[in-house]
């Protein structure tokens, strides 16, 4: 959730390569594979020095919270659902809304 966090409030994110933070930033974070804290200062340096770089980690936030929000997700649970369904022989016009 830090990460996220973070993008919700235009945060360049600068973090560990570790567990499912990788796949959470999917790209809207610098990644330090390293966990040596000078190699993290240095990341953070980079990032705070370099104006388009923290623009850019910006932007991909954005756009990562938008793969990941409510909408998106509801969206692709939906479709995961229909395709469920209709592989089952079920009208997928029993989803809520009646959206396929």
């Amino acid at each position: 959730m830090p990460l996220l966090e973070a993008m919700a409030h235009d945060v360049p994110v600068v973090a560990y390569a570790s567990t499912a933070v990788p796949e959470t930033a999917a790209g809207a974070a610098l990644l330090v594979d390293d966990k040596s804290p000078t190699v993290l200062a240095a990341a953070v340096h980079r990032v705070i020095s370099d104006p388009p770089l923290a623009a850019g980690l910006v932007a991909a936030g954005r756009r990562r919270l938008g793969e990941l929000g409510l909408e998106a997700s509801s969206r692709r649970l939906e479709a995961a659902l229909a395709h469920i369904l209709t592989a089952s022989g079920v009208a997928p016009a029993g989803l809520p809304g009646g959206r396929a």
